[in-house]
């Protein structure tokens, strides 16, 4: 299942008006900015404030897929307001039933702590699951915490896999192309080795997840 969501879905879950808007703030180490900046076709380094990134994807929304629908439409205007709970009681039922825009959208609650304890665990768990599903801002995320050690001990070959994977799922040819750009930093770091292994791990996710890959 293809995702049906713009960049903007990471900036509203970040909040309004919420935490770090406006700080500055190095983006490279934070998947979710780093989507962002995807959204927003802005380079990743030091300098650039949050401000900025929010700014340059609001001016910039595209929607990949057509409007949402339902609930899934609830849960995000209900983000939108900041009524973060709400969200999740609409997401939850959704998430459980294989939904993987509604599995990232939890995952990125946990990640930030809106509406919910603040977890990488359980951010890992929700992307994980929506990742499977051939999400690929799911996919994206799992590469950058992988890459950072954000919740799980770093592991570069799980990075370049799930961005590798990322690469190949991304709706936007803008999206793909920094997909690409960020396995191939990944990969500047890895010996022979490492990349062979990641490359193994992307043919047997393909493998055990046919469908997502359509």
């Amino acid at each position: 299942m293809s995702p049906t969501i713009s960049g903007r879905w990471v900036s509203i879950l970040w909040g309004r008006t919420g935490r770090g808007f406006g700080q500055t703030t190095t983006l490279a180490a934070d998947p979710v900015a780093r989507l962002e900046c995807a959204g927003a076709g802005l380079r990743l380094g030091g300098g650039v404030t949050m401000r900025q990134a929010l700014l340059a994807l609001a001016a910039s929304v595209v929607m990949i897929g057509g409007a949402l629908a339902g609930p899934l439409q609830d849960g995000f205007a209900a983000s939108q307001r900041g009524d973060y709970t709400t969200a999740l009681s609409l997401w939850f039922p959704l998430a459980q039933r294989g939904n993987p825009d509604a599995q990232f959208g939890i995952g990125m609650l946990y990640y930030r702590g809106h509406g919910v304890p603040q977890s990488y665990a359980e951010a890992m768990r929700w992307m994980l699951q929506a990742a499977n599903e051939g999400h690929y801002f799911a996919q994206f995320t799992l590469g950058s915490m992988y890459e950072y050690g954000i919740g799980v001990p770093e592991d570069l070959a799980q990075a370049h896999m799930w961005f590798d994977l990322a690469a190949v799922r991304a709706g936007r040819a803008q999206f793909r192309t920094f997909a690409a750009r960020e396995r191939d930093h990944v990969a500047a770091l890895m010996t022979p080795a490492q990349i062979a292994e990641a490359q193994r791990l992307a043919r047997e996710w393909g493998a055990a997840h046919p469908v997502a890959q359509r």
